[in-house]
């Protein structure tokens, strides 16, 4: 004949019921919990991306106006900047604008540059790639 001891009567089977249910609901709200998280890292790591890419885009527009304000010309200028974002992996459609190389010293140099930058985040409704500009102004030295 089996005896149960004392401990393992109906309290003792509530309580276990208790503890599957209560698990049960951890792993509810675990698969309820990944989802958002992991859309939040991947957004997070998008805006990065992004984030890196537009610093590229400054820094290339600044190194073209720095040979811009030390009188160089035009095509050289465009070709530094080309250069600058081709090491940074941005290629493709890269608009170059400078205005104003040739001028005398004080003058102002002005370039701007523009990259489409491919949307790391690809949503529904979100357009496949992302223009990205800086524009960056030196006096002529």
């Amino acid at each position: 004949m089996l005896r149960l001891s004392a401990s393992a009567g109906p309290a003792a089977a509530a309580g276990r019921g208790r503890a599957i249910r209560k698990r049960g609901q951890a792993v509810v709200e675990t698969a309820l919990a990944i989802p958002v998280l992991m859309a939040m890292v991947w957004g997070i790591m998008g805006f990065g991306r992004l984030y890196t890419a537009q610093l590229a885009i400054t820094n290339a527009s600044r190194e073209g106006a720095r040979l811009g304000a030390l009188g160089k010309p035009v095509l050289r200028i465009e070709d530094a900047v080309r250069q600058y974002l081709g090491g940074a992996a941005i290629a493709g459609d890269v608009r170059v604008a400078v205005q104003g190389v040739g001028g005398q010293a004080g003058d102002l140099v002005r370039v701007a540059v523009t990259a489409p930058v491919s949307n790391p985040v690809p949503v529904p409704g979100l357009p496949p790639s992302i223009p990205l500009s800086a524009t960056t102004v030196m006096r002529i030295e």
